[in-house]
């Protein structure tokens, strides 16, 4: 499939740690850039890509507890 994306809103009592997010464990800005990945303020969006079935891609992004 292509134009896959993953968007996850940070919970409330939580803060998103700045330049956290990973996609395949390569670091991504907080900027919406060239980078597949963003922070907007309330929320974190990974732009997959094409994923071809059996295929698997990790994001993570960290946060903290108020």
């Amino acid at each position: 499939m292509s134009g896959l994306a993953i968007t996850d809103n940070i919970p409330a009592d939580t803060s998103y740690v700045a330049g956290s997010i990973t996609l395949g464990g390569t670091a991504q800005t907080d900027a919406a850039d060239t980078d597949a990945g963003d922070y907007n303020g309330t929320r974190v969006n990974v732009a997959l890509g094409t994923v071809a079935g059996g295929q698997t891609r990790t994001v993570t992004f960290q946060t903290t507890i108020d």
